[in-house]
């Protein structure tokens, strides 16, 4: 449900800002990296800054929120 719904959004959103990468995960397979984390649910989008975690956002976050959220912590 909401996974599938945010690839779409994340995909437009790495081909229209360059400057933000994608990475996404399957926690699943990657458990240990989402015990790191603490994603309990998906999705959890996890935004980073030079390297460090500065917020995250469970749940389906549509464009115009995820560009606001992205811009806020710039």
């Amino acid at each position: 449900g909401p996974c599938k719904m945010m690839g779409p959004v994340l995909d437009e959103l790495a081909s229209s800002r360059s400057e933000v990468k994608i990475a996404k995960v399957d926690v699943d397979k990657l458990q240990p990296l989402a015990q790191k984390y603490g994603v309990m649910s998906i999705p959890t989008l996890l935004l980073f800054k030079n390297g460090n975690l500065v917020d995250k956002k469970i749940g389906f976050t549509p464009m115009p929120e995820l560009t606001e959220w992205i811009n806020e912590n710039k």
